[in-house]
């Protein structure tokens, strides 16, 4: 039986020399990867992530397989909660995924939803949290757009070096 996690894999290595017939096989089974990834979700765990508040600052762990709904669903809690106006930081912990389907588009669009968030919240440090270098490539997009918002983004590899990072004072 293909899995989803055989489908990835499968996907992921074909990504830099699919052949014709590889082509049609990749076009349609791409809905079949992101379609297995919310079954999968859904059947197991059902959220992926967990929202935790530092006073007005969210702290959102994921775990396992996270896919981009994750993710935009994480964020759309944040932003529709009445804490995120007066929110200095968000820290998203990425310690305890098993690996993470997005796409540079995504991505992306992830980056201009936050650059539209900076109407409501100007001056907010984000913090992105791996434990290894293997999904820091699936977010570059992310972070090299946002370098033109007003929000701070950097990575770490440790959660307390994060909340360190965020608790630090602007001396302006």
């Amino acid at each position: 039986m293909l899995t989803y996690r055989s489908l990835y894999i499968f996907l992921s290595d074909k990504k830099n020399s699919i052949s014709k017939c590889d082509s049609v096989f990749f076009k349609k089974n791409c809905f079949y990867l992101v379609l297995l990834c919310t079954l999968h979700q859904q059947k197991n765990m059902g959220l992926r992530y967990s929202i935790s508040w530092a006073s007005h600052n969210p702290i959102v762990r994921f775990t396992g397989l996270l896919c981009y709904n994750d993710v935009l669903d994480a964020n759309n809690s944040i932003i529709g909660d009445a804490r995120f106006d007066a929110m200095e930081y968000q820290i998203f912990d990425h310690t305890e995924i098993t690996d993470f389907i997005i796409t540079e588009a995504e991505a992306e669009i992830m980056s201009v939803l936050d650059l539209h968030s900076t109407v409501w919240n100007k001056k907010v440090k984000v913090a992105l949290v791996f434990k290894d270098d293997r999904f820091l490539e699936k977010i570059k997009k992310y972070c090299d757009l946002m370098e033109y918002s007003p929000w701070e983004v950097r990575t770490f590899y440790s959660l307390q070096e994060a909340i360190d990072w965020c608790n630090e004072r602007d001396l302006e």
